[in-house]
């Protein structure tokens, strides 16, 4: 839709659907030229990150994706935490691992995480507590377990380390389960890097990165993306100037192998 009003997918390219914004019956038709990859559906069936390429004329600003993958509605000019959570993930635009608008938004605490005090959702830097929260969050996919019962941090580490033990006969900690999960964070990291992934590659959409929200708890902030991805990489023990797990880190997690 912002194409269309932009003047960058015409209305050759749209056929007889009128994208204009709040259209609701345009949306449902798309879809299912999408499903069918008919006319204006080919062009998006393979996302917008492909589709901006084919447009060209400045189409990749209103692109909404990470690494190919689109975003979710979150407002990371909002929540600067959440923007490290896009930024970083290796699938791309994921707002779940971790979900840390929400420690944003609502100012939880928690002693096992190290999360003491009130966070500032607008501040760029100061971002190491999203370590801790992002191994929470990572534990409950190793566990299989739904991460909404740690989203808002009413299942903390011991609370899961507890039934893990109980489980399995094999007595486990909070701490120990969160290092298990760091260690599966660094191994992705280094598979992403064999792939060709760095710190390029950590990155949001330009809209988001030059364009100030109008309105609500973020208006008039973007992203301050070097200064969000520098904090963050000091508490992960990664290398500032390319986003890698640094030897020594490696080393005390027993992924030397990695290196």
């Amino acid at each position: 839709m912002v194409w269309y009003e932009n003047g960058i997918l015409t209305s050759e390219q749209t056929g007889e659907i009128d994208l204009s914004w709040g259209n609701g019956e345009a949306v449902l038709e798309t879809v299912e030229k999408i499903a069918a990859r008919d006319g204006l559906g080919n062009l998006l069936a393979d996302g917008v990150k492909r589709a901006a390429e084919t447009l060209g004329n400045d189409a990749d600003h209103a692109a909404m994706h990470v690494k190919g993958l689109e975003i979710s509605s979150c407002g990371v000019r909002a929540s600067k935490s959440e923007a490290i959570s896009f930024a970083v993930s290796p699938r791309g635009g994921d707002h779940l691992r971790p979900y840390a608008s929400t420690i944003d938004a609502f100012g939880y605490h928690d002693k096992e995480l190290g999360i003491t005090e009130k966070v500032d959702y607008l501040e760029d830097g100061n971002k190491s507590w999203v370590k801790p929260l992002q191994e929470l969050s990572m534990a409950t996919n190793m566990l299989g377990v739904c991460l909404f019962g740690s989203i808002t941090l009413g299942v903390k580490p011991e609370s899961w380390a507890g039934l893990l033990s109980a489980v399995t006969g094999k007595t486990i900690s909070g701490p120990e389960l969160l290092k298990a999960a760091e260690r599966v964070l660094k191994m992705e990291r280094r598979i992403n890097a064999k792939l060709g992934f760095d710190r390029k590659n950590d990155t949001l959409p330009k809209r988001l990165l030059t364009e100030p929200a109008s309105d609500s708890r973020g208006k008039g902030q973007i992203v301050d993306l070097d200064t969000v991805l520098d904090s963050y990489y000091q508490s992960m023990g990664w290398e500032i100037s390319t986003g890698l797990p640094k030897n020594e880190t490696l080393e005390k997690l027993c992924l030397s192998w990695l290196s």
